[in-house]
């Protein structure tokens, strides 16, 4: 389960400024919840980059990964490694598309009936989603992942799960995805 916050931040601030307040609301959403719902003491939470970069408890499980955009930060914690990535549903830049979509994806893209910029950030935030869950970043290759969403969400890397979902926050829209996987990556 994910939970998401609102955060209101001074218009005045930077992109610098206001991206450090939302990773740090972010952060302080995962630890109420670590101490709330995993039962964990303040001292317990104890931090350092595994592998690859990604962050994780000194003490191991639970795993847990953040997002944030606009306004909006969003945690999840897990038993199993997990990533999660929002975004919200605006034009794609057409840049970018070619950038992250194999040519797979770009063909689904341009023959769908549904609204192309919502689809194009649904794969987005699947990729981000994968990508925060082994701990590679964009370094690994965003068009080394490949997904099909059309009934299920098929992708061509094995050993993950994936969960995604449209939701309406403040009258806008936004895409959330979930990535677990069976995989440890931290050590």
């Amino acid at each position: 389960m994910y939970l998401h916050k609102v955060v209101n931040l001074d218009k005045n601030l930077s992109k610098v400024q206001k991206n450090k307040e939302l990773h740090k609301a972010a952060f302080n959403l995962l630890e109420e919840n670590l101490i709330k719902e995993f039962r964990l003491k303040k001292e317990d939470l104890k931090y350092m980059i595994g592998l690859n970069g990604k962050p994780c408890l000194k003490k191991g499980s639970p795993f847990f990964s953040i997002s944030y955009c606009d306004n909006i930060v969003v945690c999840i914690i897990s038993e199993r490694n997990v990533g999660i990535d929002i975004e919200d549903i605006k034009e794609a830049n057409k840049f970018i598309v070619n950038k992250a979509l194999t040519q797979k994806e770009k063909i689904q893209l341009s023959s769908l009936n549904m609204d192309r910029n919502e689809y194009f950030f649904r794969i987005w935030t699947l990729k981000e989603a994968l990508l925060k869950n082994i701990g590679h970043g964009l370094s690994y290759g965003i068009k080394n992942i490949e997904f099909d969403i059309k009934d299920d969400i098929d992708c061509n890397l094995n050993g993950f799960r994936f969960k995604q979902e449209k939701v309406s926050i403040r009258d806008k829209e936004y895409i959330i995805s979930i990535a677990w996987g069976d995989i440890d990556e931290r050590y």
